[in-house]
C-alpha cells in the first residue's frame, strides 16, 4: 500500500489484524500519531511508515512480544528526544528515524539493541557526541548520522565496527 495518496490517520483497525507480518504504508499522506497497538502486533516483522506526515513521539517501550526487526519512520514530523531504548525489548536489524525533528542526544541505551545492522538517524536535530557504546555494536553495517549537530572527536573505537559498509 506504499506510494499512493492515502490520507487521514492510520486506521486503528490495523491493530486487529493479528497475523500481519509486514505493514508498508510509506510514501502516502497519513497524519497524526501512530497507534501503540501497531507496535504490539506479535508477529509483525516490519513496520514501514516513512514519508508521511506523522507526528508525536515514539512509544516509551515496546513489548517483549514484539517481533519487529525493521522500523522505518523517516521523513515524518516526529519530534522530541529519542526514547530509552533499553525499554524496547526487540531484536531490530534496522532502525530508520531519519528526516524528523528528534532533539537531544543519542542515548547510550541505543547499544542495548544489539542486533542492529543499520542505525539511520540523519537529518534530525541531535546534539552531543556519538555514544561510545555504539562502537561495541559488532553487527552494525550502516551508521547514518549526517546533518545533525553532533560534536566532539570521532573516537578511535570506530575501528571496532569492522562490518561497516
Amino acid at each position: 500500500l506504499s506510494n499512493n495518496s492515502f490520507s487521514g490517520s492510520i486506521p486503528r483497525e490495523l491493530t486487529e489484524l493479528v497475523n500481519l507480518i509486514d505493514i508498508n504504508l510509506s510514501d502516502n499522506r497519513f497524519h497524526g500519531s501512530i497507534s501503540t497497538g501497531l507496535f504490539q502486533l506479535s508477529v509483525l516483522i516490519s513496520l514501514q511508515l516513512a514519508n508521511n506526515f506523522l507526528s508525536g513521539g515514539l512509544p516509551p517501550f515496546l513489548s517483549a512480544s514484539s517481533s519487529l526487526i525493521t522500523l522505518s519512520l523517516g521523513g515524518n514530523g516526529f519530534a522530541g528526544p529519542l526514547p530509552d531504548f533499553s525499554l524496547w525489548n526487540v531484536s531490530f536489524t534496522k532502525l530508520a528515524l531519519n528526516n524528523n525533528n528528534f532533539t537531544g542526544s543519542i542515548p547510550d541505551s541505543i547499544s542495548t539493541l544489539t542486533t542492529l545492522e543499520a542505525i539511520i538517524l540523519n537529518d534530525n536535530q541531535l546534539t552531543g557526541s556519538i555514544p561510545a557504546a555504539i562502537f561495541n555494536m559488532t553487527n552494525l553495517k550502516y551508521l547514518y548520522l549526517a546533518n545533525n549537530n553532533l560534536s566532539s572527536k570521532l573516537p578511535s573505537d570506530i575501528s571496532r565496527l569492522g562490518k561497516l559498509e
